[in-house]
């Protein structure tokens, strides 16, 4: 009956397919706010747990009263059945899951440092990418003459390279009209992606705010929720159902919050690395560069790499021999960060070997972009802790021990 069922199911799901997917394609339009609201709630819990472990620790040091201990129930009240929660000190206890005053402030706070990042991407970086490239434009000229001066005399210094030099030109009008180009074109598509939206502003803002309240209401009920959400597996699966799903699903989310932790921390580090070392050297645009490099970094291995593009492109209206001199140090930085920093950090933190880090990212990136980075490293984690769980039960079940 299962296998007849399943194969009239899948035959009028061919036959019906087109009706089928725009059905779905509905549906999905329908939930993706929701979808966009707990996965931002997802990355926004990270730090708001360190930020509400840090305010209950700051509340309760400035206690300088000792608590009351509390009164023993009579045993008159204990036998007695009710709904309505116990009382200490006189005070009706707050039930589980109630929203606290450390919740709503730790959430508070993490919203401000989420639009505070955006507010510097928007508004701080890419106006100076914009002015950075009417600059550049600007001193293409200048820069052509100290480049033939450099020229020039390299080729008196080192007479048997100058045919090699008579034949190196570079046509400097097609540089600069690429670059005007390339700054247009960004505009332009940035303004025909603003017209799009404002066609529809209307849905995106009414989207954007349902998936807003609805990520606010996850992190102040969170575990209200997830008991809610227990309560509904045990009811439908087998206890030892129930148990594995529960056991796969925590494993995923403590995953992927540690692999995002580990990514926030790595970024921050090699911003500040940059930081010291740019300083250090003289480097122009120091904070604007490492904050730049810091942000792209949240992309796993490969971010910085974008960071680095746009540093040259700012330190080049400066001292283009400096713009040489910064991919030099960006190659340096980069194969520590490379080497030690990221395995070790992120890699670390979700208990994914080096080179499965390595191989999560080329996939992810190869199938999904960015998005595909973010999520398969930590999701090669989960499958790596399962599958090596597997492995040691069937090396049991077998006499052997895994480390034999």
């Amino acid at each position: 009956m299962i296998i007849i069922i399943s194969a009239l199911l899948l035959y009028f799901g061919l036959l019906k397919f087109d009706d089928i997917s725009k059905a779905a394609g509905t549906f999905l339009t329908i939930i993706m706010p929701f979808i966009v609201g707990g996965s931002l709630a997802f990355i926004l819990n990270v730090p708001m747990r360190w930020i509400e472990k840090w305010l209950k620790r700051l509340f309760s040091g400035k206690k300088t009263v000792p608590e009351k201990t509390e009164t023993a129930v009579p045993e008159k009240t204990k036998s007695v059945k009710t709904t309505e929660p116990v009382k200490k000190n006189g005070k009706k206890a707050k039930k589980p899951g109630s929203v606290t005053l450390v919740r709503v402030l730790s959430l508070v706070i993490t919203v401000f440092l989420f639009l505070g990042v955006l507010f510097m991407i928007v508004f701080l970086l890419v106006p100076e990418i914009g002015r950075s490239a009417d600059m550049i434009v600007d001193k293409l000229p200048a820069f052509k003459l100290t480049f033939e001066k450099a020229l020039a005399e390299l080729a008196v210094k080192y007479p048997s390279i100058k045919n090699y030099l008579d034949d190196f030109n570079i046509d400097w009008e097609s540089i600069g009209q690429g670059i005007l180009n390339f700054v247009n074109n960004a505009g332009g598509s940035m303004l025909s992606s603003t017209i799009g939206v404002a066609t529809s502003v209307a849905a995106l803002v009414f989207n954007s705010i349902i998936a807003f309240v609805f990520a606010m209401n996850i992190l102040l009920q969170k575990e209200k929720l997830a008991a809610q959400g227990k309560r509904i597996i045990y009811a439908f699966l087998p206890k030892p159902a129930a148990d594995r799903t529960i056991y796969v699903f925590s494993l995923t989310s403590d995953t992927f919050a540690r692999f995002l932790s580990g990514q926030g921390r790595e970024a921050v580090i090699l911003g500040f690395l940059f930081f010291i070392a740019m300083i250090i050297f003289r480097f122009p645009y120091a904070l604007l560069i490492s904050i730049l490099i810091g942000v792209f970094a949240l992309i796993p291995m490969f971010g910085a790499f974008i960071g680095c593009v746009f540093g040259v492109f700012f330190i080049m209206i400066v001292d283009p021999m400096m713009a040489v001199w910064f991919v030099v140090l960006f190659l340096i930085l980069q194969q520590i960060e490379g080497n030690l920093i990221y395995p070790f950090v992120v890699g670390g933190s979700i208990g994914l070997p080096s080179i499965w880090v390595l191989v999560a990212v080329t996939v992810g990136g190869s199938i999904a972009g960015v998005v595909g980075m973010l999520v398969f490293i930590p999701l090669a984690s989960v499958l790596y802790v399962l599958f090596r769980e597997i492995v040691g039960k069937r090396l049991q079940s077998r006499g052997l021990e895994p480390e034999a």
